[in-house]
Formats: structure tokens, sequence, C-alpha cells
């Protein structure tokens, strides 16, 4: 995790060298997923450092957050709803006004 700004800033060099067009757009359909895969893959090995250690990984603290970040986005999504007259679709961004 020290080093992850390393990781993402080749991410990014790479997906820039993979998108055929000068956009960022196009730049971060390829960067944010090959991102996330990257975290995925820390965290699954730090489950896998918890599991060889016969040490439990805290589940309780981690659902807690993960409802703080989907409350988070539902209330933008409710703001963008019912505030600024979006509604959803059935087609991507499945947000349209």
């Amino acid at each position: 995790m020290k080093n992850s700004r390393y990781a993402i800033l080749v991410i990014v060099i790479l997906a820039a060298v993979i998108t055929p067009t000068p956009d960022v757009f196009n730049l971060m359909l390829f960067a944010v997923p090959m991102t996330l895969l990257f975290f995925l893959g820390i965290f699954a090995s730090y489950l896998l450092v918890l599991k060889r250690e016969n040490r439990r990984f805290p589940w309780k603290v981690f659902f807690i957050w993960l409802a703080v970040v989907v409350a988070i986005l539902g209330s933008f999504i409710a703001l963008a709803v019912l505030k600024y007259g979006y509604h959803f679709v059935r087609h991507w961004p499945f947000l349209g006004r």
C-alpha cells in the first residue's frame, strides 16, 4: 500500500498507451477498472495473510464502511432524481434528464 501511487501511475501510463484515442474518457475507461482490480488483489492478498496467521478479518468495520459509502452514493442519486429532475433509463448512463 505504501507504493500504490507508483502502481497507479504505471496503470494510467499503460492505459494511455492502450487507448486508441487521446481523450480522457477513454483513458479512464481503461485505468479505473485496472486500478480497482489492483486494489482488489491487495485486499485478497491481505485476506490470505490473515488466514495464514489464523487471524480474523474485521468484517463488522468493513460492512459499516461499506454501508456508509452506499448511503453516500444513494443520497447523491436521490438528490439527482428528486432535486435536479433526473430519471432512470434502461441504458448507459442509467440517469437521464
